[in-house]
């Protein structure tokens, strides 16, 4: 069974990810692999350099500020950045589903429903939490602005049209209670 997990930013799917990998679950992580791809993938590294200059990259690193900046600001960018991103973690998924023959595998997705990713797997769940909270929780760990944060989330998928796409809807206001949902519906899940 393929599951894949999803929420704005700010909303604890990585606490829920890892709360998985802890009970023993393979756990894909999209955007961190697609950040690694941009890295370190020739292919993916190239064209994105086309995209954003000889700035994209500074001492051989992604210039990730000036990435964030850009598609955060600009549509169009972050839609030429998708474009080459998201097929090349397509790629990436599928030849880790090939090293991981578990009957339950997970795959991590901040744009889980945007990417039409979601069409491809057997459940999605949805982590979810009030945006203040969310506010304060990306503040605290980027070191952020509060604007910079709304700006964030004013980018991404309106939450009322996530939870319509979403099998399983989890609210992360405490960890304890995130871990009773997940078990829940885990359970669901498995009968």
């Amino acid at each position: 069974m393929k599951i894949g997990i999803t929420g704005g930013i700010g909303s604890g799917k990585s606490t829920a990810c890892k709360l998985l990998e802890q009970w023993g679950y393979p756990v894909y992580y999209s955007d961190n692999r697609g950040k690694y791809l941009m890295e370190y993938d020739p292919e993916v590294r190239g064209e994105v350099q086309k995209l954003f200059g000889e700035n994209a990259y500074a001492d051989g690193k992604l210039n990730r500020a000036l990435l964030a900046d850009q598609v955060f600001k600009s549509p169009e960018k972050r839609e030429l950045l998708n474009a080459i991103v998201h097929p090349a973690v397509k790629r990436d998924y599928e030849n880790w589903l090939q090293e991981h023959s578990e009957a339950t595998t997970f795959k991590e997705s901040a744009l889980l429903f945007e990417t039409g990713a979601f069409k491809e797997l057997d459940a999605t769940i949805l982590i979810t939490a009030p945006e203040s909270v969310r506010i304060a929780r990306v503040m605290q760990r980027d070191g952020v602005s509060e604007e910079t944060v709304r700006d964030r989330i004013n980018a991404q998928m309106p939450e009322i049209e996530k939870q319509a796409l979403a099998d399983h809807i989890l609210v992360n206001t405490e960890r304890s209670e995130l871990e009773e949902q997940l078990r829940l519906v885990l359970k669901q899940l498995q009968e």
